[in-house]
């Protein structure tokens, strides 16, 4: 029987409203089998990522003491092709190597975000706004001071004059459980953002204790990092 021209327009219109009402319900789930974001972590021994920054230490009376620190760095990037919003890198895990070479976690490590480079020390950027498609971020991972800073507050198990890692995470425990003593770790991180899912990573740090002025010889004999995925 075929069909007058008003019953298929009525058709064709009833046809157009659904496939428009599947597009507007399963919009963003098509739109994400093509274009999201990947959010990736890079960290290399050598500038950018390793650098030696000049600080100043000082109060209300003026400047303490001026010298050097180490910055660890993570770089991450957005490999993918959509905008990664509201970005943050949170440290989950914290585990030390033992005696018997097998990895226990640090007592009284409270996990939380990483602090992004650049930022108001006691204003920190916890969450970055945005990452665009094919562009990155640093995100201060740890630090390494001169040991003749004064300022510097000593874990009891330290010698006198060795350097301890401190993990920049947005507030500084005052466990100091963020300070990492002389020894091999492992650290577990995960990049998520608000439209993006959350992925691990995982890093081996060594920590010597040493101290060296020149930058060469702090990346080869004082710290050591290395990806482990």
């Amino acid at each position: 029987m075929d069909l007058a021209p008003s019953t298929l327009a009525q058709w064709a219109g009833a046809m157009a409203t659904s496939a428009a009402v599947l597009v507007a319900l399963f919009r963003d789930w098509l739109l994400g089998l093509f274009w999201y974001p990947n959010l990736s972590l890079r960290i290399l021994p050598e500038p950018p990522d390793y650098v030696k920054t000049p600080i100043q230490v000082g109060n209300t009376s003026g400047i303490l003491w001026t010298g050097d620190a180490y910055f660890l760095r993570l770089w991450i990037e957005n490999t993918g092709n959509r905008r990664a919003e509201k970005v943050q890198v949170f440290v989950s895990k914290v585990l030390r190597e033992q005696a018997d070479r097998s990895f226990k976690p640090v007592p009284g490590f409270l996990p939380m975000n990483l602090r992004w480079s650049n930022t108001d020390f006691n204003n920190p950027e916890i969450y970055a706004d945005g990452i665009s498609p094919q562009m990155g971020k640093h995100c201060d991972l740890a630090s390494i001071s001169d040991p003749k800073n004064p300022t510097l507050i000593s874990i009891p198990s330290v010698p006198a004059g060795q350097v301890t890692l401190d993990l920049w995470l947005e507030v500084f425990p005052a466990t100091l459980s963020h300070g990492l003593s002389p020894g091999t770790y492992k650290i577990e991180l995960t990049t998520a953002g608000s439209n993006c899912e959350p992925e691990v990573h995982r890093i081996m740090v060594n920590v010597t204790g040493r101290w060296f002025d020149d930058e060469r010889t702090m990346f080869s004999q004082g710290v050591g990092v290395k990806r482990l995925d």
